[in-house]
């Protein structure tokens, strides 16, 4: 025992068992005997506790049998299912099939998007001598394609022959702008008939398994019910009323099959509603409606969908016509216009409210035919006796005019009738100088008649005007006609007697009457009277060589219009007028039309009269009536006189000009920094305005007649490249017509130091990129493309990279990049794309068109490497994906590397074309699959990238697979 433990009394001492032999050892139980022992005891149990839980399941369901027996009972005994029904069920099982069936094929349609061996095949038929590719680049179903061609119509047929191809849903000219147009191809079927057929076979085979396992437990079921209900007594039936479910209308998802119309809009045809969605958030639709001269067009938004709010925009001849709501409380948009002339007219839709696949909405127009009178507002129409024309009101403020031939002692009837909702006439005829008018022919007819005998052969000027609303719809009918004049009362004949009458008396000359004049501003002959800008006045010339003078008070810098309307027959009206010295006089308007008109501009800056002088060089007397108007023709040239003295401006304002008088040449001047770039432009108005620009700073000039194809206006760039300011000067030319409101936007940008691209411009003329310089570029204006010029020599390799800032200025040589200087990194908003061409092969990248040249890295530089197989010219282009800008800075880096990677081919001769590659597909950056040689050609070494003289680009809408 340990000594700690004390010892205890003889006899009471603890035994350690262990020390005991195993005989004499006390026997313990097994662990394994006790599991042994517990798993039997629940083996007993369990079929106990589940038979005990069963029979009380019984009991309590028991009573539920009870119940339901006597509720099928008391339910009354259904109707067989009636004809209606059984169609019903058919045309279910129907749709359940076809829906099947397209489940079916979904998995495999979906599968590929795009055939491209069938692109491929339908991108190699071309002439290389006339048309060659540069470019391509792949975006989702969308396919870019760019080169150049030797005429607009090789570009033309080249389209043409891609939409035919089948492999091309549409093809999009995008350049050149004059050549823009939509090409729609000719598509496969998206899903073979054989695999609807087989997919259809299967699904109505697993459908009608499925009926009839329905219809199995359907009978079944029926069979254990009719037992239960034979087995229990029911109570006699009570008729219960069976619910009915009211149907949950749901927001159905609106598949817009007009999408994607941002580049290519759909046409809109009158009458063909188009049911429209705007899908996502920011979508703008937009189609085109072809117009015809002559016809009013009603465009409107119909049937929206919860929460979707239009506002529609619709751009013709010109101008634009926009409406949100077509009335209040209504989110609906409408738009009425009248077309002046045949052309297309650009739709636009965009949502003030929710968008998503539920957001659809109707897109509709209407074509309503218009006043085939008109224009008459100047030029009369004429009618003739019992002659009915069918007139409209439109547009607001229209005025209708006509003339009706008269002979001397005819009673004329001139009224309208077929007055439609919402006009209300009044009548005027102006014959021989008397003028009769009429509102309303009774108390509450609001048609108008006027009756007049004629004094003498000649016209009768008729003028309609409507005192109440007006629209397409707002229409009546114009007539006229003619009767005998009214017999006067004659005396009594003489009762006859024997005695003879006395002599008669001996006749005497009755003098003419002398004719009464109706002009209500005379005397005007000497003094003029004083005239209103916007009035008209009715005059007459009578007397006998009656001159008509009137006087006006001009603002400065405005300018007016003045002239002579609704000649009467023989009227043949000169018009002069006369501001400070300058006096302008006009005969004609036009050839054949003897009315006259002027403009006249006050370029004082005070205000001034102008004096106005009609005569007539016809015939004159009470009948010889005509309109003259005076009417605002808006602010004149603010920064006139300049033709010898330039009006200054500073860069970054902007001055409205205008072309007027006849000749007039617009001169501005301002002050150009050092080393700034500067962009002056032109931005012309609705009138024909074809502007020429002319800058000269330092020497050096820069001449610009129109922007671009289609575009009239004119933008040019100078630039500082002194060490000191300079005086730039500015000259605008015309090449359209000299009008008052022939009004253009005149502006200057300071571009700025960052701006300042030496290089541009370089499409022409590419400038020479020197081996080891850091050329500095700038993607500016918008759309800009950079290129340059390598020399190369035969078998050697050089590489072409761009960076971003390197420090040192503009023609430093710089280390290779990945040196001490390296390559930065791009900056913000600049993503270039890389192109070499000319006698290059072995190219790194294939293609020689590098995108990326670090994928996956987050640098945007690309990187060309590649063998010069001939000693000549390597065209370097650059195309940016990113933003355009004054600060779009990047470089340019050229290096030659080494010898080349591949042998020089035996015969190239100096500055030739290397012999031809061996065949392999190129790589092309962007596209999803290969495609074979002959989709890429590079141009000739000679000609560069541009050696044929048209650039093209067209975007190809790939055929999809499935639907």
């Amino acid at each position: 025992m340990p000594a700690t433990v004390p010892a205890g009394p003889t006899g009471n001492a603890p035994i350690d068992l262990n020390i005991l032999p195993p005989e004499y050892r006390p026997r313990g139980t097994p662990p394994g005997l006790l599991w042994l022992l517990l798993a039997a005891a629940l083996l007993l149990a369990t079929p106990v506790g589940l038979f005990l839980g069963a029979r009380g399941v019984e009991r309590r369901a028991a009573p539920l049998a009870t119940d339901l027996a006597r509720l099928e009972a008391a339910r009354p005994t259904p109707h067989p299912a009636s004809a209606e029904d059984a169609a019903l069920a058919a045309a279910l099982g129907e749709a359940l099939e076809a829906a099947t069936a397209l489940c079916a094929v979904r998995p495999t349609a979906l599968a590929e998007r795009a055939d491209w061996p069938a692109v491929a095949t339908a991108l190699v038929p071309r002439d290389p001598a006339r048309l060659t590719i540069t470019r391509l680049e792949q975006s989702g179903g969308e396919v870019v394609v760019e080169g150049y061609a030797a005429a607009g119509e090789d570009v033309t047929s080249y389209a043409q022959a891609l939409a035919a191809s089948g492999a091309v849903r549409s093809v999009i000219v995008a350049e050149p702008t004059a050549l823009a147009t939509v090409l729609p191809g000719v598509g496969p079927s998206p899903v073979p008939s054989s695999t609807l057929a087989a997919a259809s076979a299967t699904a109505t085979r697993a459908a009608t398994a499925t009926r009839a396992g329905t219809a199995t437990r359907a009978a079944t079921a029926t069979r254990a019910a009719t037992a239960t209900r034979a087995a229990t007594p029911s109570p006699s039936p009570t008729p219960t009323r069976t619910p009915t479910r009211t149907p949950t209308r749901t927001a159905t998802p609106i598949v817009d099959v007009y999408e994607p119309d941002a580049d290519a809009p759909p046409p809109l045809a009158p009458g063909q509603p188009q049911q429209r969605a705007f899908g996502g958030a920011g979508d703008v639709d937009r189609a085109t409606l072809p117009v015809r001269a002559g016809y009013v067009y009603h465009v409107e938004t119909g049937d929206l969908a919860l929460g979707v709010d239009t506002v529609l925009a619709v751009l013709v001849d010109g101008a634009t016509h926009e409406n949100d709501d077509a009335a209040p409380g209504v989110r609906h948009s409408a738009v009425e216009f009248l077309a002046r002339a045949d052309g297309v007219a650009s739709v636009t839709v965009t949502n003030k409210g929710l968008a998503g696949p539920a957001a659809g909405y109707r897109l509709s127009a209407r074509e309503v035919r218009a006043d085939a009178y008109e224009p008459d507002d100047y030029r009369p129409r004429p009618i003739s006796p019992w002659e009915v024309q069918q007139r409209t009101f439109y547009p607001r403020g229209d005025v209708d005019r006509a003339e009706l031939p008269v002979k001397a002692g005819r009673l004329y009837t001139v009224e309208t009738r077929n007055l439609a909702v919402g006009v209300d006439t009044a009548l005027s005829v102006l014959v021989h100088g008397a003028l009769y008018q009429n509102d309303d022919v009774a108390f509450g007819e609001r048609a108008s008649r006027v009756v007049f005998v004629a004094q003498a052969d000649g016209v009768a000027g008729i003028t309609v005007t409507n005192l109440d609303q007006f629209g397409p719809e707002r229409s009546y009918t114009l007539t006229a006609w003619e009767a005998p004049a009214p017999a006067t009362a004659s005396p009594a004949p003489a009762t006859a007697t024997a005695t003879p009458s006395p002599a008669p008396a001996t006749p005497t000359a009755v003098p003419p009457p002398t004719p009464v004049c109706q002009d209500a501003y005379e005397p005007d002959d000497i003094i003029p009277r004083l005239m209103a800008v916007g009035e008209s006045r009715l005059h007459t010339f009578c007397p006998a060589g009656d001159r008509d003078r009137a006087v006006f008070t001009a603002k400065p810098g405005y300018a007016y219009r003045i002239e002579t309307t609704a000649l009467a027959i023989g009227v043949d009206t000169v018009l002069e007028a006369q501001i400070g010295t300058t006096r302008l006089t006009n005969d004609d308007r036009s050839p054949q039309n003897l009315s006259s008109a002027l403009t006249v501009h006050n370029a004082t800056a005070s205000e001034a009269p102008v004096y106005i002088t009609v005569w007539n060089k016809g015939t004159d007397g009470p009948a010889a009536a005509y309109t003259l108007l005076v009417s605002d023709a808006g602010a004149g040239d603010a920064y006139e006189p300049d033709d010898a003295a330039p009006a200054a401006m500073v860069p970054g304002s902007a001055q409205v000009r205008t072309f007027y008088p006849p000749g007039d040449v617009d001169r501005v001047s301002f002050v150009a920094k050092p080393g700034h770039r500067y962009a002056v432009h032109t931005v012309c108005s609705e009138r024909p305005v074809d502007t020429v620009l002319t800058v000269r700073l330092d020497g050096a000039e820069a001449s610009n007649d129109d922007r671009r194809p289609g575009d009239v206006c004119s933008y040019a760039e100078v630039q500082n490249d002194g060490a000191r300011e300079a005086v730039a000067q500015v000259t605008v030319y015309n090449d359209g017509p000299y009008d008052p409101l022939a009004v253009y936007t005149l502006h200057v940008d300071d571009l700025g130091a960052t701006g300042a691209d030496a290089f541009e411009p370089d499409v022409a003329s590419p400038p020479t990129l020197p081996l080891g310089e850091a050329q500095r570029r700038t993607f500016f204006p918008d759309g800009d493309i950079d290129l340059a010029v390598l020399q190369v020599k035969a078998g050697r390799r050089y590489a072409v990279s761009t960076c971003g800032q390197v420090s040192m200025p503009p023609g430093t040589p710089a280390p290779p990049p990945g040196g001490a200087a390296g390559c930065p990194a791009l900056g913000g908003g600049v993503d270039t794309v890389l192109l070499v061409g000319g006698p290059v092969r072995g190219c790194t990248p294939g293609g020689c068109q590098s995108d990326d040249a670090a994928p996956g890295s987050g640098r945007l530089n690309s990187r060309v490497e590649f063998d010069a197989s001939a000693d000549g010219r390597a065209t370097v282009t650059v195309y940016n994906k990113g933003a355009f800008g004054a600060g779009q800075v990047y470089y340019i880096l050229a290096e030659e590397i080494g010898p080349a990677s591949t042998p020089v081919a035996r015969g190239a001769a100096p500055g030739g074309a290397a012999a031809p590659r061996q065949a392999r597909a190129p790589k092309v950056a962007g596209l999803a699959a290969p495609l074979p040689e002959g989709t890429w050609r590079t141009p000739a070494p000679s000609a560069g990238a541009e050696g044929l003289p048209l650039f093209f680009r067209l975007r190809l809408i790939l055929t999809e697979a499935a639907p």
